[in-house]
Parts: structure tokens; sequence; C-alpha cells
């Protein structure tokens, strides 16, 4: 897809991304007993599991800051430093953040079938993120979209 219907989408997926983000940045507040706009079920999964929920609700929007702007080919063009750089940092963030998701998938508060999902969710992220990773590598276009 080219023309101004594929930007004008890749424009609406780096801006939700970017609002994702700065909203998870809430869970911030925690670290000071604060829960500004944080589900209850939310609340009780960060006390089951403090350290691995807060790794993933901490590193995962980092992610979503990096990665849309991963699909922005003037970046790929003209800065391939910095495009190497947020690929590092996006791929570093998926695995840490799925790594704490899948292991906060147990505690899910929409009960089993909402923690099989999580975890499905975190394993296809990582696992796609190190797949994508390694295609940057080698080079190989078809599967990273670059």
């Amino acid at each position: 897809m080219t023309g101004w219907l594929a930007r004008l989408g890749l424009a609406i997926m780096a801006a939700s991304a970017v609002g994702v983000a700065i909203f998870s940045f809430r869970f911030f507040a925690v670290l000071f007993n604060a829960w500004p706009v944080i589900d209850i079920g939310i609340r009780g999964v960060i006390n089951a599991t403090p350290i691995t929920a807060l790794t993933h609700m901490f590193i995962a929007p980092i992610a979503l800051l990096v990665g849309p702007f991963q699909f922005f080919s003037s970046l790929r063009a003209r800065r391939p430093k910095v495009h190497r750089l947020c690929g590092r940092i996006y791929v570093a963030a998926c695995v840490i953040s799925g790594l704490g998701a899948l292991a906060t998938s147990f505690y899910a508060s929409g009960g089993p079938v909402a923690g099989f999902g999580f975890g499905l969710l975190a394993v296809c992220w990582i696992a796609t993120s190190i797949g994508a990773w390694r295609a940057a590598v080698r080079r190989d276009s078809r599967f990273t979209g670059c």
C-alpha cells in the first residue's frame, strides 16, 4: 500500500502507540503508593507479583514509543544508525517486557482464560521480536518490512 492512505495508517498507528505509552506512564505512580486510574483488578495483580507486573508496565511503553518509528522509511534512509539503535531498544524492551508479562499472566485479573491469552500474547511478542531482529541482522527484508 502506497500513497496517502499508507501514510495516514502509519500516522494513526504511531499516534495510537504513543498515546497508549503516555497513558501507561501512570503506573510509575505506584512507586509512590498512588493508584491513578488503575483498576482494582490490576492493582491486585501488581500486589500479587509486583516485580514482574511492574517490569512489564514500565518497559512496555518504551516499545510503544520506539516501535512505530521503525516503520518510517525516511528514518531508515536518512538516519540508519538511529534506526538500528531504536530497533535494538525496541527488541530489548519487547523481550524484557514480554518476560514480565509472561510471568504475570498467571495472576491475570480476568481469570484463567485472560491469563492464557495474556501469556500467549507475551510469547508471540517475544518470538516475533526476536524473529524480526534476526531477519534485520541478516538484512532479510521479507520479514522486517524494511
